[in-house]
């Protein structure tokens, strides 16, 4: 008589295609969050079950990743990102982004002179990332997996005012076909602290 195989313990059942999956890593079952929609949700899919579901249900934007028009200054920001922090904040390889549009600007370092920079639609890089991992959730898993495999905590795309600070002084530089890297001393001020006047700021940079 044969011995039937059995299910190893290390892995669960989606709960829609029923099929089974490791439980750690970027292929772990996860639950799909439809609070925005008024039901409680569906637990445990898969990364394809999820985005089947998404694909039903779509997940809402965060504040300040869509385009919006800044109750400050009355432009129309179109929040984008480079390649750099897209892949880093999203857990996207460069070859992820190949098929998305972008604009090339020229981008300010205080070290190395002037150089060119990609600039890509947040907005994009977010649907592309919930593609790939299966929503938000997906994405919060993808996180913590590269953190895990690189020993350490990895970059988490700004929130609250710190995002719309961010936000509001790249636009005045965008308007002037220049991006301002955050890590320059006064752009970093301005964006973490709120330091600094955002008009001269920009005009003592965009030179």
């Amino acid at each position: 008589m044969k011995q039937q195989p059995t299910m190893p313990t290390n892995s669960t059942q989606c709960q829609d295609c029923k099929l089974h999956f490791p439980t750690k890593g970027l292929e772990r079952l996860l639950p799909v969050r439809l609070r925005w929609t008024g039901e409680l949700g569906i637990p445990d899919l898969c990364v394809t079950c999820r985005r089947k579901a998404y694909n039903t249900y779509k997940e809402p934007y965060p504040p300040g990743v869509d385009v919006y028009i800044d109750p400050k200054t009355n432009d129309n920001i179109l929040p984008r990102i480079t390649l750099t922090e897209a892949t880093a904040q999203y857990c996207l390889l460069d070859g992820h982004l190949e098929l998305l549009p972008y604009i090339q600007v020229h981008a300010l370092e205080a070290v190395n002179g002037v150089y060119k920079v990609k600039m890509y639609e947040e907005r994009h890089v977010l649907e592309k990332a919930r593609c790939l991992y299966g929503g938000d959730v997906g994405i919060d898993n993808a996180r913590d997996a590269f953190s895990w495999q690189k020993g350490g905590g990895i970059d988490l795309p700004p929130v609250g005012a710190v995002r719309e600070r961010r936000n509001r002084i790249r636009e005045k530089f965008l308007q002037r076909e220049l991006f301002a890297p955050s890590k320059l001393p006064t752009i970093q001020s301005y964006i973490e602290y709120g330091r600094g006047d955002l008009r001269e700021i920009v005009n003592a940079l965009a030179i």
